[in-house]
Formats: structure tokens, sequence, C-alpha cells
């Protein structure tokens, strides 16, 4: 009996997944970066950065609406632990640590945090608003 009948079928289905996932991560460009948003990592110019539950549950979030300012208040909902916006603040400044790019996410004073969506990338018919900084 040939030894290679013997071999699981699940090999082939896995060296699938394991090439086409990667294909469909959500894909955008955001301060002159790369970034490829997976289940829990996040790859950055062609580097997978490992990202805690906390920063991707608030990256995720501000994919909702790419380039649009989401408000700290509700970057706080997403955080187990939040109680205030101290703890954004950290979750924050761990993500962009994270990412190895801080420009990706810019701060818009008084007002919350936006994706540093790439003009190419933005939804003309969804003006970004805020004046944002690093």
């Amino acid at each position: 009996m040939d030894s290679s009948s013997n071999s699981p079928p699940s090999e082939p289905l896995a060296r699938l997944i394991t090439d086409e996932l990667p294909s469909h991560a959500r894909r955008f460009d955001a301060a002159g970066h790369t970034v490829s948003v997976r289940s829990g990592a996040v790859e950055v110019d062609g580097h997978l950065r490992a990202v805690t539950p906390a920063g991707m549950a608030m990256l995720r979030r501000l994919l909702v609406r790419p380039g649009w300012v989401v408000s700290s208040k509700e970057l706080l909902a997403q955080l187990p632990r939040g109680h205030d916006t101290h703890a954004v603040q950290t979750a924050m400044s761990r993500l962009r640590s994270a990412l190895g790019a801080p420009s990706i996410i810019q701060t818009v004073r008084q007002r919350g945090y936006r994706l540093a969506i790439d003009p190419a990338e933005r939804d003309e018919q969804e003006p970004i608003s805020g004046r944002a900084r690093d």
C-alpha cells in the first residue's frame, strides 16, 4: 500500500487556508504605510506585528469608517476594563507602539482618533473631518 494514501486529507486544506487567508485580510494605506489587518495580528509594510486584543478591538472600531474621527468615549466602549479616557490613551499608545508606525493612527485634538488614510483610499462621498496631529 502506498504511504502517500495514508496522509491526512487536511494537509492540502491547511495549505490552501494558509495561502489564501492573507489575501482576504482588510488592507489599506495610511501615513505612507501599507497595513493589512488579520484576525489576531496586523501586517505593516510586510512585517507581521502582534497586537493585543484591546488594540485589535480599537483598530477594528477605527476601521468601521476609515479616516473618520472616533471619539475616545466610543473607543472606551471597546476596552474590556476601560473606565476612563486614560485607559484609551494608554491602549492607543500600546497599539501605536505595536504597529511600529505610530503615524498610522492620528490624534484629533479634543475629538478622538482616526486612521491616517491616504487620499487615494478615502471615500469621496464622506469627507474626513477634524484637524489631526501625530
